[in-house]
């Protein structure tokens, strides 16, 4: 499923986003745009060059392959509602997978850990949150969002990176009073034992936490 959560908004604003030879519609005002507003123009691109029946969407990707002696690549998909292998020939290929299968780290003492795990892009809202001691590990731009989000709801949230500096700090965002901002150092860490949900992030290579 789509990674979109409650509150998601673009970490890039309108003006370096849109194509060069389509701008955003001037009625857009805000710079850092909802989900919804990003994909109302994909589709008014997408009808503007006429690309809707270019675009194959329930196939499945089986083998990409460059051509010997040519500057060609042979694309092997799957026609998912026909069952019906199919073949193309083109000249270039991007792959754009997102995130597919979100990866959660094995740590010494996480089996004490009665709580909750989950990746970021299992999030959707706060509401499983509310006055609970949250961990949130990472320092991407989806650990920024879920900080000040769940920060507003939660008893406690320890956030921690391996950015040298105070990250929220040095961006500037006013940290909701129950964030606590740390570098990763272990003695802080081993305070963190009475969490009850714990957010981790591909991002982070883990500390060995300790549990009680």
């Amino acid at each position: 499923h789509s990674s979109i959560y409650e509150g998601l908004v673009t970490n890039l604003p309108k003006e370096v986003m849109a194509f060069l030879d389509y701008p955003y519609n001037e009625s857009v005002e805000e710079s850092f745009m909802t989900p919804d507003t990003v994909f109302s123009y994909l589709n008014s691109y997408t009808d503007a060059f006429q690309l809707r029946n270019h675009i194959k969407l329930e196939h499945q990707v089986i083998r990409v392959c460059p051509l010997p002696k040519t500057d060609t690549w042979e694309i092997i998909v799957k026609d998912l509602p026909s069952d019906c292998m199919k073949k193309y020939i083109f000249d270039y290929v991007f792959v754009c997978n997102g995130i597919s299968s979100p990866w959660l780290p094995k740590f010494e003492g996480q089996k004490n850990f009665k709580g909750h795990s989950m990746h970021s892009h299992e999030y959707r809202n706060t509401s499983p949150f509310e006055h609970e001691k949250v961990l949130v590990i990472g320092s991407g731009p989806s650990a920024l969002d879920i900080v000040l989000q769940v920060g507003k709801v939660a008893k406690h949230v320890f956030w921690v990176h391996k950015i040298k500096e105070a990250y929220g700090v040095d961006m500037m965002m006013k940290m909701p009073e129950c964030v606590v901002e740390t570098s990763g150092k272990n003695s802080l860490i081993e305070k963190i034992i009475l969490l009850s949900l714990h957010l981790s992030f591909k991002s982070y290579q883990m500390h060995k936490f300790q549990w009680s």
